[in-house]
């Protein structure tokens, strides 16, 4: 699956793609760029697989978004960077 041809529907999220993806970036704009401590580009952190780990299930357990993939989580906010 590419990150061109899934539905947000299909992981049980109301929302269409363009709005998901506004909604990882800001979260991920929260948790990265707001802090001088974690300061990270969404580049980096595809280099920190632990970290982006952390922050796929940081946002399954904020949004509820329990059956989203982490693969999809990052190729959305690697195509919105």
């Amino acid at each position: 699956m590419t990150r061109d041809n899934f539905n947000p529907k299909d992981f049980g999220i109301d929302l269409t793609r363009e709005q998901l993806a506004k909604q990882l970036l800001t979260d991920f704009d929260e948790c990265y760029c707001n802090r001088t401590n974690h300061n990270l580009t969404i580049d980096e952190l595809l280099f920190r697989p632990r970290e982006a780990l952390r922050f796929c299930d940081g946002i399954r357990r904020g949004f509820a978004y329990w059956d989203l993939p982490d693969d999809i989580i990052l190729r959305t906010l690697s195509a919105v960077s």
